[in-house]
Order: structure tokens, then C-alpha cells, then sequence
């Protein structure tokens, strides 16, 4: 691992989101929470932006999996900058397979496509309609199961029905 100071400021950062994100969760109607939630996002991202620009990527063999995982997330909650992250996607996409996880690049490439009004690839971002998660617009939703699990992923069904489980 190349940077291990920034694979400790990332997993920092990581901390930060899921603390903010947990209270959110608890109670997402409450202003002070949401804004908070946001203020630790837009924190986040600025710093992603530095970490990026002085070492690119925080990919595996500079920041180790846990760093790179830290990195993807703080990129895939910052929806408020969506130029942000399209570099942010592409960058992770020219790292070589191993250097990314796989399945946060799926999450990530869904996340940006639904951002910018387009058809998802692997179904894995959910809205709420009738009370149930159902998945944003697939492209091409007959082979979505052959790409989620050319990703590693669970079959969509099982992860619809996983994720109306856990709401």
C-alpha cells in the first residue's frame, strides 16, 4: 500500500458518513439530522476531491481495500455533484479489476446513470413506490442477472427482496 495516511484520513471520512447517515436513518424527517448528513457529505467530497487530485484514484494497492471501499462510498453519497461524480466513475473505471471492487463500481455506475436520468445496468438503486423498494429503470432488464453476477452480485430478485427486509 502506497498511502497508508490516506487510507486512514479515507476510513476517517468513511466513519464520519455512516455515523451521520445511521442517525438519518433513524429519523429521516428531522431537518437538524438531514442537514448534518449533508454538511459530513459535502466535507467528504471536498476532501475526495484533494485526496484525487494529488494521488488519483484511491484505488487497492494505494490505499488498501478498506481505503478504496472508503472512497467509492464518499464518492456514490455525493449526489449534490454530479460532474464530480462521472471523474469519479470514470476514474474508477480505468483502474484494472483488481484495483477496484467490482461490485462498488456496479453500485457506483447505477448511481450516476440513475443521477443523470438515464436507465440503470445492474438494478441496484431502489425508490420507494407503493409502501415496496422497487429498482429505478433498468436498460436492457432480460440480461440484468447475467451482469450483476458477471459483478458478483446476488440475483435482483434476491436483492429486492433482501432490501424490502431491511427497510
Amino acid at each position: 500500500m502506497q498511502y497508508p495516511k490516506v487510507q486512514q484520513q479515507l476510513i476517517k471520512m468513511f466513519e464520519e458518513d455512516q455515523a451521520a447517515m445511521g442517525k438519518l436513518a433513524s429519523n429521516p424527517d428531522d431537518k437538524d439530522l438531514q442537514r448534518e448528513a449533508k454538511r459530513v457529505i459535502n466535507q467528504n467530497t471536498a476532501k475526495l476531491k484533494d485526496i484525487i487530485a494529488k494521488i488519483g484514484w484511491p484505488s487497492v494497492s494505494k490505499v488498501g481495500k478498506k481505503g478504496a471501499h472508503a472512497a467509492w462510498l464518499i464518492a456514490q453519497h455525493s449526489d449534490d455533484d454530479l460532474e464530480f461524480q462521472k471523474r469519479a466513475l470514470s476514474l474508477m473505471k480505468n483502474e484494472g479489476k483488481d484495483e477496484v471492487n467490482q461490485i462498488d463500481r456496479a453500485y457506483f455506475e447505477d448511481r450516476v446513470l440513475v443521477n443523470s436520468g438515464k436507465k440503470q445496468i445492474y438494478g441496484t438503486q431502489l425508490t420507494q413506490k407503493d409502501g415496496e423498494l422497487v429498482p429505478e429503470p433498468i436498460k436492457d432488464e432480460a440480461n440484468v442477472n447475467k451482469r450483476r453476477e458477471s459483478v458478483g452480485l446476488e440475483p435482483l430478485a434476491e436483492y429486492i427482496r433482501a432490501s424490502n427486509l431491511t427497510k
